[in-house]
């Protein structure tokens, strides 16, 4: 069974937006706008690994950098660009002191770009803020409340019912994942037998918290 083909329509990668995708030499190849405005054909695994970034003008303003960083760039001493500050010279780059107080080393050209404008920091400030408010609202006492009120079935799963599957001997498997753990409910020859201890369970288990923060329908 051939695999479905990846939509990577509208999805940006680095600097590269894909476009649409098209067959070369029997490999998928996408057509990608770049922030400067060129267009480039990537193969799908280049893209989606982050292997290309870029037309190749990233390169390019890399080169640059190095041409530049003996003549006009020691003029930025001492310059803030967002939350970096230049503060010395390492050959072809820049030392950068972000404001939490980490020192990088960075090319001119995305610092002065505002390419990159912290040392990393901030992306994960926002990432760590971002979670909080998906824990605060999803999860309640290390339990995903959205998922366990949810009655959607995972597309691997044959049998149509939640916590259910069977096995390679023909036995219908029971489980039931709780406070980030995956409970055994039992094996059971009739898949009666297996939903009925799967209900157990959830009244059990899932049911308490539910009410409890009134999540039941």
């Amino acid at each position: 069974m051939s695999k479905k083909a990846l939509d990577l329509t509208g999805k940006k990668f680095g600097q590269l937006t894909a476009l649409y995708s098209e067959k070369r030499n029997k490999k998928i190849y996408w057509i990608c706008k770049c922030d400067c405005g060129n267009t480039t054909a990537v193969q799908t695994s280049s893209l989606i690994r982050n292997v290309i970034k870029s037309c190749g003008c990233l390169q390019k303003q890399a080169v640059k950098s190095r041409k530049q960083i003996k003549q006009t760039d020691y003029s930025l001493l001492h310059k803030k660009f967002n939350h970096l500050e230049v503060i010395g010279f390492n050959k072809y780059k820049l030392i950068c002191r972000c404001d939490c107080g980490n020192i990088i080393e960075l090319y001119p050209s995305v610092v002065v770009s505002n390419h990159t404008k912290s040392c990393g920091c901030m992306k994960n400030k926002k990432a760590s803020e971002r979670m909080n408010v998906i824990n605060k609202t999803v999860f309640k006492e290390d339990t995903n409340i959205a998922k366990i009120a949810s009655s959607k079935i995972s597309k691997n799963n044959k049998t149509g019912m939640k916590g259910i599957f069977k096995n390679k001997k023909g036995y219908y498997v029971a489980t039931i994942g709780f406070k980030k753990s995956k409970i055994y409910l039992g094996s059971y020859k009739k898949i009666e037998e297996a939903i009925k201890a799967r209900k157990e369970a959830e009244e059990k288990y899932y049911k308490p918290i539910l009410e409890k923060y009134n999540k039941l329908d």
